[in-house]
């Protein structure tokens, strides 16, 4: 297997077809391939069309082809809006029974047009009535998903027992597991025995390989795990899709590590709960998405000036308002780098890979607490929902840092002489040394007032000067002592055509600068942004001064990256151009190959 081949499995909310990709999936993984996982569904609970693409490959895959493989489709609706993207010479499997048992399905018939283009396409239809025959061998159409599991299977190649293990592992434990278990089974090797009857035979087939033990995670739970790992030890969260994912494993295993998670009663006060607990000491944490982030506002603007080391991480989805809650975006990038009133110093960081999901989020508490002060971590629904296969999370290249503390001996000392403790202590970097509540001899006094050295709340103009400039002095800090995440230039160095991107643009325009180079002879270069503010103003003026036409791939209407750009590295300039996409799906990269073809063209 040479290419990454992607199975789309299309049918409506709560009919089942989320657990036929789901072991599906697992399988594959399971079997040695690198398998990269998102979901394609509407804000609802039952009914309306849903649809899951699996992508597999020798090797990691970070974004959906442009093109589907296989199709198995469960109901007309679904199957009518994913058949256009089928592939000549693909594969399509549906279900032909006359009641689609579906909330709210339809049956797939064919018209003489659809049934035209499959033929002109080269495309095999298996058209069998899944729902009939599950009614006839467990009396229950619901589990026709399973005989589709099996024709696919068997037409990859896939081993049963492969196949069986998640079975059994996903239903086995609810009430009446082993008779679920059971029908399962029934229905799957009904599956089965239809493709070889029909001698169904995917192009690719799938076999064992060698598995060095991967994982296989969303991207949220590499957050979540990476936190963990980074000592978060406090966590406070409202539900909110696509940041749920890290709420609900936080609250899930933080009592393993010590720690305690619980779930707020708004996202205001989440927020206000992690400062509580990092005043007292705790790495703290909270996860949102647009809607729980703008409520946070005036507290992240009361950590600013308290300078409290927390860590909000915020999976962008499509706004405004409740806007969509399910589809991806990059809309939020203004709002993460410039949100809340007044000015005080943050970092935003933004990972692309499960790999870095887990690195930053251990490495954002380490930020903070550096720093002291807020820490962004930034993703998106297609990255933080997401699902990858991992070969190993790099727990050993974690390490605490918990920056600038007062010493035991040094609280002496101010206790000794009688003086008092200086939360806010003016210094040439910025950062003032940390006591926590309770260290003997000092009282330890925060405040997001305004405020002198010791705490205290004041309002005269020098002050205000003086502890203004303190706390901006630690962007140049930052910026000197190069601890941040470094941007990654990749592609044909020497390249007068370059792409500048971040988070989730990684997967697609790493794929549309090997189709520009394979089929198009155009060598091209990317600079994937990981830390947005500070702005790493010199890397990207010396990447859009390398070029002749710089491309900027984000999803949202307005160009914000491209604004950001010009406002803090180039400004104006007449060599950049927008690649845009906002509908909520997944950039795919012949979109970015068409836009740069016609721009390079002109």
């Amino acid at each position: 297997m040479r290419e990454p081949l992607m199975v789309c499995v299309a049918g409506r909310a709560g009919d089942g077809s989320y657990s036929t990709a789901s072991v599906f999936a697992k399988t594959l993984q399971r079997l040695g391939y690198y398998v990269h996982e998102q979901r394609d569904v509407l804000s609802n609970i039952k009914g309306k069309p849903s649809a899951f693409l699996i992508v597999v490959g020798p090797r990691q895959v970070f974004g959906v082809r442009d093109a589907t493989d296989i199709l198995i489709a469960f109901d007309g609706e679904s199957f009518r809006e994913h058949i256009g993207d089928v592939r000549a010479g693909g594969t399509v499997i549906v279900d032909c029974s006359q009641h689609n048992p579906s909330p709210r399905g339809q049956p797939i018939h064919l018209t003489a047009d659809e049934g035209q283009d499959l033929r002109t396409r080269r495309i095999t239809l298996f058209s069998l009535p899944m729902a009939e025959m599950a009614r006839e061998i467990v009396r229950d159409p619901i589990m026709r998903n399973m005989i589709g599991l099996g024709v696919l299977a068997s037409a990859m190649g896939v081993p049963r027992r492969a196949v069986a293990d998640f079975i059994e592992k996903q239903f086995g434990q609810k009430k009446r597991g082993a008779e679920i278990v059971l029908q399962n089974l029934q229905c799957f090797d009904a599956g089965q025995r239809f493709a070889r009857e029909h001698d169904a035979k995917a192009a690719q087939q799938f076999r064992a390989r060698h598995n060095p033990g991967r994982l296989y995670l969303l991207g949220d739970e590499a957050i979540a795990l990476g936190a963990l790992a980074g000592g978060c030890r406090f966590f406070a969260g409202y539900p909110i899709t696509p940041a749920s994912e890290i709420f609900e494993y936080m609250m899930d295993h933080m009592r393993e590590f010590g720690g305690a998670a619980v779930q707020a009663t708004s996202e205001l006060e989440a927020i206000q709960l992690i400062e509580g607990a990092a005043y007292a000491g705790a790495r703290a944490m909270t996860a949102t998405s647009g809607p729980g982030f703008s409520l946070m506002q005036e507290a992240i603007s009361g950590s600013g000036t308290a300078e409290t080391p927390i860590v909000i991480t915020l999976i962008q989805r499509g706004g405004p308002g409740t806007g969509l809650p399910t589809r991806t975006a990059q809309e939020d990038l203004l709002e993460a780098v410039f949100g809340g009133h007044g000015e005080f110093p943050r970092i935003v960081i933004s990972p692309a890979t499960p790999e870095e999901c887990f690195l930053f989020g251990a490495e954002a508490f380490n930020l903070a607490e550096r720093y002291q002060c807020l820490v962004i971590l930034f993703s998106e629904q297609c990255v933080g929902q997401g699902r990858f296969t991992v070969p190993a999370l790099p727990i050993d290249s974690v390490r605490v840092d918990r920056g600038k503390r007062v010493t035991l001996q040094e609280a002496r000392a101010i206790a000794d002489r009688g003086g008092r403790y200086q939360r806010y202590a003016v210094t040439d970097d910025g950062i003032s040394p940390r006591a926590f509540p309770g260290t003997p001899g000092i009282t330890v006094f925060v405040n997001s007032n305004e405020h002198d050295v010791e705490g205290y709340s004041i309002e005269d103009p020098q002050t205000r000067i003086v502890q203004v400039d303190k706390r901006q002095r630690k962007i140049a800090t930052m910026l000197r002592e190069d601890l941040l995440p470094a941007s990654l230039v990749t592609g044909s160095r020497h390249s007068r055509i370059g792409f500048v991107g971040y988070g989730g643009m990684y997967g697609p325009i790493s794929d549309a600068m090997a189709t520009l180079a394979r089929d198009h002879g155009i060598a091209t270069k990317f600079l994937r942004l990981r830390t947005l503010w500070p702005f790493p103003a010199d890397e990207v003026r010396r990447f859009a001064d390398s070029c002749d036409l710089t491309f900027v791939v984000e999803q949202n209407r307005t160009g914000q990256l491209r604004r950001l750009i010009q406002m803090e590295a180039i400004g104006p300039s007449g060599k950049l151009r927008s690649i845009l996409r906002y509908d909520g799906m997944p950039f795919r990269q012949r979109g970015i190959v068409e836009a740069a073809r016609e721009e390079v063209a002109s």
